[in-house]
């Protein structure tokens, strides 16, 4: 019986050592004014939504997490407003600085297609602060016909 009990222990082993061993992708935050509170990370990957949370002490914070394939993650303050959005894939790394009291100028670095999803953002943030949704339907609109095979393009229009 302890043969046994030894042979699950190394099987068990070996299944959270590849488990841990795969490349994950890294978000680590700069946020003014979001002080110290619990903060989520949402995504949908694989047939599941997965939602975790972790501290953010004096606005700084760094994840880090594994999903199967490309997709958004959303990241919220502890009342469910949303901070910034990021694709991410696993090796990704995203850095995220700005102010929480503007949101849509948030900068996001460490990948072109989120660098230029915050930059799109940064140059409509007072429609989208406003909630002028035909100027934002505007240019969405603009920008899809422009660019029809840009990955943006499917992210300004799911978001």
């Amino acid at each position: 019986m302890t043969k046994i009990y030894r042979w699950v222990l190394c099987g068990l082993l070996g299944c959270m050592l590849a488990a841990c061993s795969g490349k994950e992708f890294t978000i680590e935050g700069n946020i003014e004014n979001l002080g110290t509170q619990n903060i989520g990370f949402a995504w949908y990957d694989n047939g599941h939504f997965c939602i975790n949370w972790m501290p953010a002490v004096d606005g700084q914070f760094a994840y880090k997490s594994s999903v199967s394939g490309k997709t958004v993650v959303e990241i919220y303050t502890r009342q469910m407003e949303l901070i910034a959005r990021a694709v991410i894939s696993n090796g990704t790394d995203v850095k995220l600085s700005g102010d929480i009291k503007a949101p849509y100028n948030i900068e996001a670095d460490g990948s072109k297609i989120n660098r230029r999803w915050s930059e799109w953002l940064a140059a409509h943030a007072s429609a989208l602060q406003n909630g002028d949704r035909q100027a934002i339907e505007a240019e969405v609109e603009r920008y899809v016909s422009d660019n029809p095979d840009d990955l943006l393009s499917g992210l300004l229009l799911a978001y």
